[in-house]
């Protein structure tokens, strides 16, 4: 595929670096535009020659990224949410480590989980001056294989937050229905207070290198990044760059366990929580009776049975 790209006008002396700018076109809409030019803007004031592309479909991201890297570039910058990110991602994942770019990111998006484990900026000035003064960090990446949704055959998804399923998946399904025009925690919210109504728990058999759990589960999270839902945790210890899936395990709870629990979903305190289990590994096996959504960074990935794998310090992050 031949890309063609808006580029940055020249500002009098060489750019410093050579960056490809994949913006997701839905974001920059909802946002009307103002956050991803000031970006581009302050880019052009540092210097800094860039390459923009916008997405048009669901997966355009994919394809740009994997073309961006083989291009020789030297930075990718993923502008949108935490679904344009994981698209990026699996761009770069089709490229061979040593052609990978680093990646940079601009968070336009509705939830921005990803990046708030990073506690990273937001503001678009801000991110112009990481992008040229900081340094590419180690980023663990996922590999999740899952049934396809419509049952015939499997899929391959790569992740750098959190794979879901249980609770979390359905309302990750319910805020795909009716929430996506709304920005920050509401549509979780709404989410969430709709599944609750008519909630049952499953049964699930998580396998965490090689230790069997069997439990009734309310949700089970694995999370390479810690939160999730607009800014509820869903794995607080997780860390980007140990090689390990943090896995939480949350057992079947009642309606009123769950309200009583809700101030939990913002604190992070699972350990004083009875019926929660948090284990780590590198591999994890998400296995139950019946078929169950798989939730992967914010969409409906497929469904069980669902397997994770970390690959360590596959991408280099800008942060």
């Amino acid at each position: 595929m031949a890309l063609t790209a808006e580029q940055s006008p020249p500002q009098g002396s060489a750019p410093l670096r050579d960056i490809r700018v994949v913006a997701s076109a839905p974001s920059i809409a909802k946002q009307g535009g103002r956050p991803w030019r000031r970006l581009l803007d302050a880019l052009a004031r540092e210097g800094i020659g860039y390459d923009l592309f916008t997405t048009d479909a669901p997966g355009h991201a994919t394809t740009l990224a994997r073309e961006c890297a083989l291009s020789g570039c030297e930075m990718v910058v993923a502008v949108g949410g935490d679904g344009t990110i994981g698209e990026v991602v699996n761009g770069l994942m089709q490229v061979p480590i040593e052609q990978r770019p680093p990646l940079g990111i601009l968070p336009l998006g509705r939830g921005n989980d990803f990046v708030r484990t990073l506690d990273f900026p937001t503001d678009p000035l801000e991110v112009a001056r990481l992008l040229r003064e900081g340094t590419p960090r180690p980023l663990d990446v996922g590999r999740m294989t899952c049934r396809a949704l419509d049952g015939e055959g499997t899929r391959e998804v790569y992740s750098v937050n959190v794979l879901s399923i249980g609770f979390a998946a359905d309302v990750t399904q319910s805020v795909a229905t009716y929430g996506r025009n709304l920005g920050g925690t509401w549509p979780y919210v709404r989410g969430l207070v709709s599944n609750l109504l008519r909630w049952k728990n499953k049964p699930a058999e998580i396998i965490v290198d090689g230790q069997k759990h069997v439990v009734d589960v309310f949700t089970v999270n694995v999370g390479n990044g810690r939160f999730y839902g607009g800014g509820m945790y869903a794995a607080p210890g997780a860390a980007i760059d140990d090689g390990l899936f943090d896995v939480v395990i949350i057992e079947g709870l009642s309606v009123p366990e769950v309200i009583w629990l809700m101030p939990t979903n913002y604190n992070g305190n699972f350990e004083a929580v009875k019926k929660v289990r948090m284990v780590r590994g590198s591999r994890v096996e998400l296995n139950t009776p019946a078929p169950a959504l798989v939730q992967i960074d914010g969409d409906i990935a497929g469904q069980t049975p669902a397997t994770c794998e970390i690959h360590k310090h596959a991408v280099r992050l800008i942060y």
